[in-house]
């Protein structure tokens, strides 16, 4: 995905006034949760999205990028879901005319809040890309075809950097 085109969810309850934001919860972006809690409690919605200077959560509020190829297909449910699609349509696409079902794509949700370097950091991102196309290309007996766009160009073209670490890969 994009830039801020990951859903990212709470892992640590944090008390807002009005609604509070729960483990699960889907703070990007979900737009309902967005519009009730920049109506109700601004600096608690932000505030929970804020890194600090070191890259890191701040202490009363925990978000991780949603797993799975349903976090990457649209930003948000319900009602806004035709109006922020992102990869929706060519999953659906793939699917009806040619087949593809979720074993043969590998979804790659990231913080873009954070560095490259802090995403393989905390998060181990370019080893889990990694080992989910190797996955998928002998599961499947075909090679893979990377597809991104917005940030996750730039990502993706760190994570060829960091491939160069692995000789049978170049």
């Amino acid at each position: 995905p994009g830039f801020m085109s990951t859903r990212m969810v709470a892992w640590q309850p944090k008390p807002c006034f009005g609604l509070d934001i729960e483990i699960m919860d889907q703070v990007w972006v979900s737009v309902e949760k967005m519009m009730q809690t920049l109506v109700t409690d601004r600096s608690c919605w932000l505030g929970c999205l804020r890194l600090g200077d070191d890259q890191e959560d701040p202490p009363d509020c925990k978000l991780r990028p949603m797993q799975g190829l349903y976090s990457v297909s649209e930003l948000s449910s319900g009602p806004w879901k035709s109006v922020v699609t992102i990869f929706g349509r060519l999953i659906s696409h793939l699917a009806l005319n040619w087949g593809y079902d979720d074993s043969h794509f590998v979804s790659v949700p990231y913080d873009w809040r954070l560095s490259p370097d802090m995403m393989t950091k905390r998060d181990g991102l370019f080893a889990q890309i990694k080992a989910g196309i190797e996955v998928a290309v002998e599961r499947n007996g075909l090679p893979a075809v990377m597809i991104s766009h917005s940030l996750g160009s730039l990502v993706s073209l760190y994570f060829f950097e960091w491939l160069k670490r692995f000789p049978a890969w170049e």
